[in-house]
């Protein structure tokens, strides 16, 4: 069996909050991998850290320090490298994780040192469509020039005439019409879901073998949305590649998605294979994931999202859904109120944070 595409081994992201003087937890000892010609779906509210997940997996977080702990592992065809290898040469904390933790920072160095673990990855192994594909492309140049950067990127050798037909080629191949023409468009002058199509078309063009979607369907209307969606499902039947998809809409993940994690204030509450999640009538469920399928399948069921937490340097001394749980017993109480409960095996394929399911 092949080593899976991308590993990310316990994960931790904190932003240093000047004016505080403190660190706010974004992101809690993540771990998940996506396996070649998978597609991994992360579904969770606004500020459960799904994009955060995204942004260090690019390494493009901008917020200083960013990330602070962890493993990100890219298995290319000729190599396997962690990216935050050297990370605490640059980031040290100390008493990590807890009510005190101080920190210390070389920015400068670490973004050099990011940005070198980088340099052959993006493009030719990682690329992404983002969730807003205007404002992602350079609206000074047309939307073929920039398509044309990924194809030269992994085709160096190819003359000017033939990386310009190449680019032409996956306009055509992401059902863009007149795709000759729209080549010389700039980004403005096309539509939302014109947009969208360049953006995976410029995605896939450097030929990744991990896709990254980010929401890839928000803020298009209902049929543009389907043709997007069915674009997708092309692109992982025919290009054979792995994908990692962001949405909160349960029907998306149901068409694409094999395996589904689960986020909740930067945990992963549950996941498991796409049929086991969204199977509304099993007992087995987070009773956060319950209250999201409750809220997709009943009818009149709204959905509150929680208020904010003060900023806390310890998120692991207690479950991060004990305010609002339903199912918490006199029996499970005092492990709920003073440690985090493990991710615990329900089924071969399946797992969920709480204490309610622990053998």
């Amino acid at each position: 069996m092949s080593d899976p595409v991308l590993e990310v081994n316990n994960l931790s992201v904190r932003f240093f909050l000047e004016e505080e003087q403190t660190l706010l937890p974004a992101l809690n000892r993540i771990s998940f991998h996506v396996n070649e010609n998978e597609v991994l779906g992360i579904i969770g509210e606004s500020g459960s850290g799904k994009s955060i997940t995204l942004l260090s997996i690019l390494g493009l977080l901008q917020t200083n320090p960013g990330i602070i702990d962890g493993e990100i592992i890219v298995n290319t065809r000729e190599d396997r490298i962690n990216t935050l290898q050297d990370i605490h040469r640059y980031i040290k904390i100390d008493n990590f994780e807890q009510n005190n933790e101080t920190i210390s920072i070389d920015v400068k160095a670490w973004q050099r040192s990011l940005k070198n673990n980088y340099r052959t990855i993006l493009g030719n192994h990682i690329s992404m469509v983002f969730q807003n594909p205007r404002l992602a492309f350079n609206p000074y140049y047309s939307i073929g020039k920039q398509i044309n950067e990924a194809v030269r990127l992994c085709n160096p050798d190819l003359s000017k005439a033939q990386s310009k037909q190449k680019s032409i080629d996956w306009l055509r191949k992401v059902k863009m019409e007149a795709a000759d023409i729209r080549y010389d468009n700039n980004p403005y002058g096309l539509s939302g879901g014109l947009c969208q199509r360049a953006m995976i078309a410029m995605a896939l063009a450097s030929e990744p073998d991990l896709l990254i979607a980010d929401e890839p369907t928000t803020g298009l209307d209902a049929t543009i949305q389907g043709d997007i969606l069915a674009l997708l499902e092309e692109v992982k039947h025919e290009e054979k590649i792995s994908m990692i998809l962001v949405s909160h809409d349960f029907n998306v993940m149901q068409r694409l998605s094999d395996r589904i994690l689960v986020y909740y204030k930067g945990h992963v509450i549950e996941q498991g294979n796409t049929n086991e999640i969204l199977d509304y009538s099993s007992g087995f469920h987070h009773p956060y994931t319950a209250l999201l399928l409750k809220t997709e399948f009943e009818v009149n069921t709204e959905y509150t999202p929680p208020g904010e937490d003060k900023v806390a340097g310890n998120q692991l001394s207690k479950c991060p859904y004990i305010d609002r749980c339903t199912i918490v017993s006199d029996e499970i109480i005092e492990k709920c109120q003073s440690s985090l409960p493990p991710l615990t095996d329900v089924t071969p394929s399946h797992k969920i944070r709480c204490w309610k399911f622990e053998k």
